[in-house]
């Protein structure tokens, strides 16, 4: 199924041309503003509310919880008027089945809720709302487009009646001894999701946001939140974000560092700086006693934006070189700007566009120039740069991955298309490319002393796993990967199986495969430095896990892989993953064996 592109907003955003670089150019940090989208399709049966006198006066409750909150600035109060309560989730039937408590879940969501109050009120501070001399009031709960799924599933298998979306509009007045500001003529909007109806009336399970201001529109950023969350209800995921202005100002970003050829200055302007990195990890850290020094974190910060972000921009800027590619005094305009996004799960929660990420970013930009490449062939023309990852912070794009040319014109890039193609493959899919000569790396054994080199087993097919310790999604790959041989045992001198960890030290995963008990693989360590191991930089790595299946001569080979699904015994160990798994790799193995007469 192909990605919906999918445009916020009707307005038309004007080419933006930077002029020819001619030296100094202070680096700025960008600002920006994108989201993400989240739906679900209930198989439940709909029904439009009637307006009965329970729904009514639910409304009424939850609308006039929302008002309390905005005048109070309670988010306390607000959290524990619209959650549900451990005895109103046991009261539903088929919920208290006598084994799992639902009190965590409860206190859960009494936490989530508080944090949402907050962010309401923070997002009213943005809009300008002065509780001080405005007075929210509840004019209604429109009825005639609320539409409620009947017998919805819920927590521990039982079932509720659900609102797809309830909408709460609210008017203002002046606070006593103050000024109304903006106008109590004005009308304010919340929209709350998937709210769930008990007995003693809504609650919200999800969350909610401002869907309409008199003050939105004077705020492109804030205009364009409010259109991307408006639309949540009505699409579903992936998403090709367009007309964002954030985007403009990372497209901005790539324009100087196209005329300005500095990997640094890019890194700076549109990457994360530690000081946000390291004040996140001390607030998610907290209490924790274990961590590293701040000196030790920012020596592991700055390696890794030299791997992950420096060095493929160095790579550009090579093959610019290489192609006699001089930007610098050349117009260049952002033609368009396009985000994929896909982690709704997230954005349903918080109902929020901060801390949201993409896996690919394009842009395109709009070269003038009189000046002409090595070969002496104009550079003017179309470019377009891909993005492998980023994230948003709490008003801008950072820059979390590599970026590599997707587009140049066809004549510039000229023989040495199939580099460029190259680079791009490997930004998008955050690894090397099917049909590619294997690099010969050498690993450190970590069952018995001593290292090899790849290329000594050259002549097998070689499954080759990189994941770590500390990787939660590199577990159940590596549990399949202890299964595979001995349910081959035809395969023992043909097929191999190596993972290559990239923990810090070769101590921290031995130990973690003792607990575990993998002993059906050749486990090694790629050395140290992580992700920055010679290993790991050879094979593309900058995300875990990652498998490469090899042919007999050296060749990686492409293969699909899905979610895999784990067996545990009842002590929570990992003892297996279920056939599929395995199954994607057999249906990789068997074809390179049968090629060369194997059974």
């Amino acid at each position: 199924m192909g990605i919906e592109q999918y445009s916020i907003g009707a307005q038309s955003r004007p080419m933006t041309t930077y002029p020819a670089y001619k030296g100094h150019i202070r680096p700025w940090l960008t600002l920006l503003l994108i989201a993400l989208v989240y739906c679900f399709a209930w198989r439940s049966a709909l029904y439009a509310a009637e307006g009965g006198p329970e729904i009514v006066k639910a409304n009424a409750a939850l609308g006039e919880a929302f008002v309390r909150l905005l005048n109070s600035r309670d988010a306390d109060a607000f959290a524990k008027a619209v959650s549900p309560t451990t005895q109103e989730l046991e009261s539903l039937p088929g919920a208290k089945d006598g084994k799992t408590s639902l009190s965590p879940y409860a206190s859960s969501r009494l936490s989530l809720n508080r944090e949402l109050g907050k962010r309401l009120l923070k997002r009213a501070e943005d809009y300008g709302f002065d509780s001080k001399r405005l007075k929210f009031q509840l004019k209604a709960v429109p009825q005639e487009n609320l539409f409620i799924s009947t017998n919805a599933p819920y927590v521990n298998g039982s079932a509720i009646n659900m609102a797809w979306l309830l909408t709460v509009i609210m008017t203002t007045e002046p606070a006593k001894g103050g000024e109304t500001n903006p106008s109590p003529s004005k009308e304010y909007e919340i929209s709350v999701f998937r709210p769930k109806l008990f007995p003693e009336g809504w609650r919200i399970t999800e969350s909610a946001w401002w869907s309409r201001t008199p003050v939105e529109a004077t705020n492109p950023f804030l205009h364009w939140e409010t259109s991307f969350l408006n639309s949540i209800p009505t699409n579903r995921p992936p998403f090709v974000i367009k007309d964002d202005p954030a985007l403009d100002t990372m497209g901005y970003a790539l324009i100087r560092f196209m005329q300005m050829e500095d990997d640094t200055n890019l890194a700076a302007e549109a990457g994360k700086s530690f000081d946000e990195v390291y004040a996140q990890l001390l607030k998610t850290a907290a209490g924790r006693t274990n961590l590293p020094t701040k000196a030790e974190l920012q020596k592991m910060w700055d390696k890794n934006t030299m791997t992950v972000i420096q060095k493929p921009a160095k790579e550009m800027i090579r093959q610019m070189q290489a192609n006699g590619i001089d930007l610098s005094q050349a117009e260049i305009t952002l033609k368009n700007a396009t985000a994929e996004v896909h982690n709704v799960g997230r954005l349903m929660i918080a109902a929020e566009v901060n801390g949201i990420s993409t896996p690919k970013m394009e842009f395109t930009f709009i070269v003038k120039s009189d000046q002409k490449s090595k070969d002496g062939k104009p550079l003017a023309g179309e470019y377009s740069i891909v993005v492998g990852r980023a994230e948003r912070d709490s008003d801008r794009w950072t820059l979390m991955g590599p970026i590599a040319w997707s587009k140049l014109p066809d004549n510039v890039s000229g023989t040495n298309q199939a580099s460029f193609d190259f680079e791009k493959y490997v930004t998008e899919h955050g690894k090397l490319p099917p049909g590619t000569q294997a690099p010969d790396i050498r690993l450190t054994r970590l069952q018995e002393d001593g290292s090899f080199s790849l290329v000594e087993f050259r002549g097998k097919v070689i499954v080759l796993d990189f994941w770590a310790s500390w990787c939660g999604p590199c577990q159940e790959p590596m549990a399949a990967m202890q299964t595979l041989l001995p349910k081959h045992p035809e395969w023992k001198d043909r097929v191999e199986v190596v993972t290559v960890s990239i923990d810090d030290t070769m101590e921290s995963v031995r130990k973690h495969l003792q607990k575990q008990g993998w002993n059906q693989t050749l486990n090694t360590w790629a050395g140290e430095g992580g992700l920055n191991a010679p290993a790991a930089q050879a094979f593309r790595v900058i995300g875990l896990p990652r498998t490469y299946v090899i042919d007999q001569k050296g060749k990686i080979v492409a293969f699909k892989r899905v979610e895999h699904e784990v067996v545990k015994d009842k002590n929570g160990k990992i003892v297996g993953v279920k056939a599929r798994t395995v199954a994607e790799l057999e249906e990789a193995i068997l074809p390179l064996l049968k090629s060369s007469g194997a059974p």
